[in-house]
């Protein structure tokens, strides 16, 4: 598999569930490579922290379109990828 990115919100249960993952070498940890981005640094095992954007992650919801507001979240995180060089 290539370079996977994913976006690790913060609560406990999700860090919890990539320590497992981690732990097993499951889901993105069987890539050949891949960065975790979050508002905050969170060790998910030996060598493995994510990396942290610029961004408190909080979104908001328009009612009237019926959309999550959420694109600034993902350009921080997309800021942060290109700026890293490794994809």
């Amino acid at each position: 598999a290539g370079y996977e990115v994913p976006l690790l919100p913060g609560d406990m249960e999700q860090v919890d569930l990539l320590k497992w993952q981690f732990l097993h070498q499951a889901s993105i940890f069987g890539c050949d490579e891949y960065d975790i981005y979050s508002n905050r640094s969170v060790n998910l095992g030996p060598g493995v922290d994510t990396q942290v954007i610029a961004s408190d992650l909080l979104t908001a919801y328009d009612a009237g379109t019926d959309t999550v507001l959420n694109a600034w979240v993902f350009i921080a995180v997309w800021q942060k990828v290109t700026s890293s060089g490794r994809y």
